[in-house]
């Protein structure tokens, strides 16, 4: 069986030099925007894996990503969106990711239900065929697959300082970006409603191969680590206090809407950075 990891745990092991250590880092988005289908994505993220593969990088490029993005028919729930959206992840991760670079695999997951159906074997309809591929997945990976929960940046939180370990506990709250890899799947899994799927499935992809697939892209900021350690903390209903990680951000009066701004700027640029696009 998987194992369930805090966030706070799973930080500190993307923190650690750990190799052929794959994350996978999964999203789905319900109908919306005059779309009459729902999406799902994938980001994948091979940890120092630019030293895995004879390819000329700029030095502060360090890891490499791929992505895998496909729509489906509404479903009712939205967790079987986001249990399909892993799935489409480690089915993505067999195909093109060697098994030396997936000695370890780390699985976040912003939805509670995704992770309770793969780390509790709780069933449903339709289910079996997931609970197939992360088997599969089990059978080839030497040293486990974990799962952890990240908490979404879209939804109107921030940080607070002082319970990231920073010795001024009157300090104001800190918003952040979220996690990259969270953000660019929530991206995709939105744009991709509207996107017909590809009508082919990909091979094995061969060794050669590989630079065609994977982008190199700089390793995730301490900014990252940091939101994800505290995702398993619960939001706090009055601003400032010294319980938990995260307050509502309240957006009042022009240099608020401002700061939340340069906020939605910020990280779009890191989502293009990382998808390699120049506009969202």
């Amino acid at each position: 069986m998987p194992v369930r990891y805090s966030s706070r745990h799973a930080a500190s092991i993307i923190s650690s030099k750990c190799d052929g250590l794959l994350i996978i880092t999964a999203d789905a988005s319900g109908r919306g925007g005059g779309s009459k289908h729902d999406g799902l994505a994938a980001v994948l993220r091979v940890r120092h894996g630019v030293n895995k593969m004879k390819m000329p990088v700029e030095n502060d490029l360090v890891d490499l990503i791929d992505t895998v993005t496909r729509r489906r028919a509404p479903s009712r729930r939205d967790s079987s969106n986001e249990v399909a959206a892993i799935s489409l992840g480690m089915k993505r991760a067999m195909q093109v990711v060697p098994r030396l670079w997936r000695s370890k695999v780390l699985i976040i997951s912003d939805s509670e239900s995704a992770l309770r159906f793969y780390c509790n074997n709780t069933m449903s309809n339709g289910g079996e065929s997931h609970r197939r591929i992360l088997c599969r997945l089990m059978a080839e990976t030497s040293n486990g697959i974990f799962f952890t929960k990240i908490r979404s940046s879209s939804r109107g939180i921030g940080m607070m300082k002082h319970s990231m370990g920073e010795r001024d506990d009157t300090s104001a709250s800190w918003e952040g970006t979220g996690f990259v890899d969270h953000d660019a799947a929530d991206y995709l899994s939105s744009a991709t409603r509207s996107i017909p799927n590809k009508k082919f499935e990909i091979d094995p992809v061969e060794p050669g191969e590989l630079e065609q697939l994977f982008r190199a892209v700089p390793q995730l900021r301490s900014e990252d680590i940091d939101w994800l350690k505290n995702s398993d903390y619960e939001i706090q209903a009055v601003p400032n206090q010294k319980k938990g990680s995260w307050n509502k951000i309240a957006v009042r009066g022009s240099e608020a809407r401002n700061e939340q701004r340069k906020r939605y700027e910020s990280k779009q640029k890191r989502i293009m950075n990382v998808l390699g696009i120049r506009d969202l």
